[in-house]
């Protein structure tokens, strides 16, 4: 699944509103087969949208590609919202 990432524009988000992130990450759930765009939200969990635990770590090792960023494998395992994922996206480390 991580290939899909691949298809979306990769671009610094050192600078990019959490807005504009999150419309990443809808992008990128919108790829898996099992997701329910219409149930895409700010605030929909992973498992609302229509994702398993698989499909979730698919999810974050996906945006990790794009983003270029490596969470903390404790810090991406908490994540199972999209708030989660904006919001860990946000505050790590961005590559150099």
């Amino acid at each position: 699944m991580w290939r899909l990432a691949r298809a979306i524009s990769r671009r610094s988000f050192a600078t990019v509103p959490a807005e504009e992130l999150q419309q990443r990450i809808f992008d990128v759930l919108k790829k898996f087969d099992a997701v329910d765009p219409a149930k895409l939200n700010k605030d929909a969990s992973f498992k609302d949208v229509g994702l398993d635990s698989l499909d979730t770590v698919e999810a974050i090792v996906a945006l990790e590609d794009i983003l270029g960023i490596e969470l903390a494998d404790d810090e991406a395992l908490k994540i199972t919202t999209i708030p989660a994922a904006v919001e860990a996206f946000t505050k790590s480390p961005k590559p150099q």
